[in-house]
C-alpha cells in the first residue's frame, strides 16, 4: 500500500473514531458518488484530509447539505474556508 494510501485510510479511521466517542448515532462516510438527497440525513459533516479541490460533485453536495459542515486540521484551509473549523488535527 502507497504512503498516500495509508495517510488517507488513517485520516478516515481517525474522523470515524473521533464522530463515534463524540456522538451517539453512527458516522458513515461520505463518497463523491452520492447524490445530494443522500447528503440530507446527516447532522454533522467532516471533511477531513482535503488537500486537493474538492470534485464539482461532493462540492454541490456539501453546499446543498443542510447540517453544519466541520473541517479538521488536516485540511488545507484555503480548500475549505467557507466550512466550520473543528479544532483539531490528525493525531501522529
Amino acid at each position: 500500500m502507497s504512503t498516500i494510501a495509508r495517510e488517507y485510510f488513517t485520516r478516515l479511521f481517525e474522523a470515524y473514531h473521533r464522530a463515534c466517542t463524540r456522538t451517539g448515532p453512527p458516522p458513515s462516510f461520505l463518497q463523491k458518488m452520492q447524490s445530494r438527497t443522500h447528503c440530507q440525513k446527516y447532522q454533522a459533516v467532516l471533511v477531513s484530509g482535503k488537500t486537493v479541490e474538492m470534485e464539482p460533485p461532493l462540492a454541490d453536495a456539501l453546499k446543498n447539505v443542510k447540517a453544519k459542515v466541520f473541517y479538521d486540521g488536516t485540511c488545507r484551509e484555503a480548500l475549505v474556508k467557507e466550512y466550520a473549523p473543528l479544532g483539531v488535527a490528525s493525531i501522529k
